[in-house]
């Protein structure tokens, strides 16, 4: 059963992943390359019955980074990085933060929301596209980090 829940998590991150690159490949600003991969990760997300999704997280929770990533795929925090990348070298977002800890404060806040959604307690389109907004407003103003 563990690896069934394992394998819904990877199925959501291939499927957000796949959105990322797309926008990339299609060169969309950051703000609509993120709120088309929400979409998409919300649409997957809620296709699931909401006690199966949250008995994902936990399994993903529990399970060992390494042994995580010794089955040599992609979190959706991968396709983060890459949108958060080409944000950054287009100038789209002035912090100095690097790509991967964007990816990493948004991975957070998306399985925060997801968690939220499979308790009842909110909605999780509106939830992951507020969430999103509101990181990507913070990380457009210069932070000054030393």
């Amino acid at each position: 059963q563990e690896d069934l829940l394992l394998e819904m998590g990877w199925d959501t991150a291939g499927v957000a992943n796949e959105e990322a690159r797309k926008c990339l490949k299609a060169g969309r600003g950051v703000e609509d390359s993120f709120g088309r991969v929400m979409s998409v990760l919300s649409r997957h997300v809620r296709a699931a019955p909401p006690a199966a999704v949250g008995r994902a997280v936990a399994e993903f929770r529990r399970t060992p980074q390494s042994e995580l990533e010794a089955t040599g795929r992609e979190g959706f925090a991968r396709g983060f990085e890459i949108l958060f990348a080409r944000a950054k070298e287009e100038a789209e977002l002035a912090a100095e933060i690097e790509p991967l800890e964007m990816a990493q404060m948004l991975q957070a806040l998306v399985m925060d929301s997801i968690l939220d959604w499979a308790a009842g307690h909110s909605d999780l389109s509106t939830s992951l596209r507020r969430r999103t907004s509101l990181l990507i407003a913070g990380l457009k103003q210069p932070v000054g980090l030393s």
